[in-house]
C-alpha cells in the first residue's frame, strides 16, 4: 500500500492474481518502465501514474473480463492488452505510441477531453483485429496496421488511391481499414442475433 516510486525498470508478473496500486506510481532518476502481467487477475490503479514524474513505457497485460480502467497517466509509451473493455478516469498524456487491444465484444472508450496522444495503434477491439498476413503464418506483418493517430482518422491509408492504375500491393492499408470497418459492422449486427462467442 502507499505511493510507489520506480527507481529502476520494473516487471510484476502474477498467475491470475489481482495487482492493486493503492496510490500514485511515479519514476525517479529518469523515466522508468513498468510492466504488469496478471493473467486473469485484475490490474487496478487508484492514483495517478506518472503524475509526479513521467514513466517511460507502461505495459499492462491481463485476460480479465473486467478489463482495465486507466487513471491519469503520463508516460512516453503505453501498451495495454486485456480480455475486457478499456476505459479511462483521468487524462492520458502519452507522447510516444499508445497500443490498445480490448477483448472480444469489448469497447475502447478513452473519453477524457484533455487526453493527448502521439501515435495510436488499435490492434483489436470489439472482436476484430485486421492486418496484412502476406506470408500466411497467422501473424500480422510488421507495419501492416494503419495508424489513425489519436483522432482515429484513417484518411491517409485511403488516399491517394487509384484502383485503375495501382497494383494491389499499393493499397494494402486501404484494404486493412476497409476490412476492420466491415468486420466490426458485421460483428455488431450478428451480436444482435445471438452471436456472442
Amino acid at each position: 500500500t502507499g505511493a510507489v516510486t520506480l527507481g529502476a525498470d520494473t516487471t510484476l508478473t502474477t498467475t491470475d492474481s489481482t495487482v492493486l496500486f493503492s496510490s500514485t506510481v511515479d519514476s525517479t532518476g529518469g523515466a522508468r518502465d513498468l510492466t504488469v502481467s496478471a493473467g486473469t487477475g485484475a490490474i487496478t490503479f487508484t492514483g495517478a501514474v506518472g503524475g509526479g514524474a513521467a514513466l517511460g513505457t507502461l505495459v499492462l497485460t491481463n485476460t480479465a473480463a473486467g478489463g482495465v480502467t486507466l487513471p491519469a497517466v503520463t508516460a512516453q509509451n503505453i501498451s495495454l492488452s486485456t480480455g475486457g473493455a478499456i476505459t479511462d478516469t483521468g487524462t492520458l498524456t502519452i507522447a510516444g505510441t499508445t497500443t490498445l487491444a480490448a477483448g472480444a465484444t469489448n469497447n475502447i472508450t478513452l473519453d477524457e477531453a484533455a487526453n493527448n496522444f502521439g501515435t495510436v495503434v488499435v490492434t483489436s477491439g470489439n472482436n476484430v483485429s485486421a492486418c496484412v498476413d502476406a506470408d500466411a503464418n497467422n501473424v500480422c506483418d510488421p507495419g501492416s496496421q494503419p495508424d489513425g493517430t489519436a483522432t482515429l482518422d484513417f484518411t491517409g491509408a485511403l488516399v491517394p488511391l487509384d484502383l485503375t492504375v495501382d497494383q494491389p500491393a499499393a493499397y494494402k492499408p486501404a484494404a486493412v481499414v476497409n476490412l476492420f470497418y466491415w468486420n466490426n459492422l458485421m460483428h455488431d449486427v450478428w451480436y444482435q442475433y445471438g452471436f456472442d462467442e
